[in-house]
């Protein structure tokens, strides 16, 4: 397996925010617990998926190709998402400065597609869930832009995607369990991941701390967006994120989202 796998980086995403977490030092006695419990929750995250990675190698239920097939398929649906979301994105600010009346439907229409889950939430989803997602958006994007190759390119991911998917549900009975182990170990560790993540802002805010970038651990759309096979976790940092206006809670009111993850 590469070095720098998706595995491999996420592992070390793991390791490097319980570091970040340990290092952390708050008064507030809740505050002190909560990150005790994040540290431990990243502990046992890293450890498990560790386990679990060195076991598929060595009993043969994973192979290089089969791993880098998945990361491909990952990525692909990560960055088809991103295409439909920035075309939504051109479309309605092209709208907007144009003072259309068709603005207030497209606002409708993006509401459709997307369902308030943008792009840097859109990877820390499981992989069924990123397809049920994905495949939305498709559908709502090639009404709209009819013979635009980015919508035949998302439904292409789509599709790869499906497959895994397939893996995942059915491949415990079949030749393909290693991968469907692999592909439930990756949606665990993500959940731990995004779950530590939520701590470290719960007690932020508790604590009425430094801004967010400071002690914040990273979003984890920055695996998919590594540039270098070897860059280091500290240069894993998400690019500029666009603004999504089109965010709907369940009340029916428009928020504006940031699209660099939770």
């Amino acid at each position: 397996m590469k070095e720098m796998s998706f595995d491999s980086r996420l592992l070390t995403r793991l390791r490097h925010a319980r570091e970040v977490v340990e290092a952390l030092d708050v008064e507030h006695p809740v505050a002190r617990g909560s990150l005790e419990l994040c540290a431990s929750l990243l502990e046992q995250a890293a450890q498990r998926f560790e386990e679990t990675l060195k076991a598929l190698r060595e009993d043969g239920g994973v192979t290089d190709r089969g791993m880098e097939e998945l990361d491909q398929a990952e990525a692909g649906a990560e960055e088809g998402y991103w295409q439909l979301f920035e075309m939504m994105q051109m479309r309605f600010y092209a709208l907007k400065a144009a003072g259309s009346p068709r603005r207030a439907a497209f606002e409708e229409t993006m509401n459709r597609a997307f369902c308030g889950v943008c792009p840097g939430d859109f990877v820390e989803r499981s992989l069924e869930v990123a397809l049920a997602q994905l495949e939305r958006a498709v559908e709502v994007c090639q009404r709209e832009f009819v013979h635009d190759a980015r919508v035949d390119v998302a439904r292409q991911a789509a599709c790869a995607l499906r497959s895994w998917v397939s893996v995942e549900s059915e491949g415990y009975a079949g030749s393909d369990a290693g991968m469907a182990a692999l592909i439930a170990a990756r949606d665990l560790a993500r959940r731990e991941y995004v779950s530590a993540r939520l701590l470290v802002e719960a007690v932020r805010h508790l604590c009425d701390g430094p801004e967010p970038g400071e002690t914040s651990l990273e979003a984890l759309q920055t695996l998919y967006r590594c540039e270098s096979a070897a860059c280091e976790v500290g240069d894993l940092l998400p690019g500029a994120a666009p603004t999504m206006v089109l965010a709907r809670g369940p009340a029916g009111a428009t928020e504006s989202m940031a699209t660099g993850g939770v």
